[in-house]
């Protein structure tokens, strides 16, 4: 095997490393239900399923700022922060997944999912 030949595959199977890696870390997430479980993760990074509290959005389009709260199975809200486009949908949506960090009782959320069941319930 020539020179060329062994530094290509060494450079492919470090880049297949790095992404299996990235993979796991995602699938290895902790998702947490409650909000009184997060203090336990001290500023690790979380996922969070909650309630959307309509009232409480605030969204500003210049600096692409969300601010909205989620409610967990107890009734318990959290505070939400995400920097990117507010989602099309997001004002019809029941429920959001986060990905981010806990810290200080706030959640800054570097991924944010929505889900509609409504979407998909049969009309009467």
């Amino acid at each position: 095997m020539s020179k060329w030949m062994y530094v290509a595959v060494v450079v492919l199977l470090a880049g297949f490393a790095v992404l299996t890696a990235m993979e796991l870390k995602d699938a290895t997430t902790p998702y947490v239900t409650k909000i009184a479980d997060m203090r336990q993760f001290g500023g690790r990074t979380i996922q969070f399923k909650g309630s959307i509290a309509h009232g409480r959005t605030v969204y500003d389009r210049a600096t692409h700022d969300l601010r909205f709260a989620l409610k967990d199975d107890a009734g318990k809200i959290l505070d939400v922060s995400y920097d990117g486009v507010k989602p099309g949908n997001f004002d019809d949506a029941d429920c959001a997944v986060v990905r981010g960090v806990y810290k200080d009782g706030k959640f800054r959320a570097d991924q944010l999912s929505l889900k509609c069941p409504s979407k998909y319930q049969g009309k009467t």
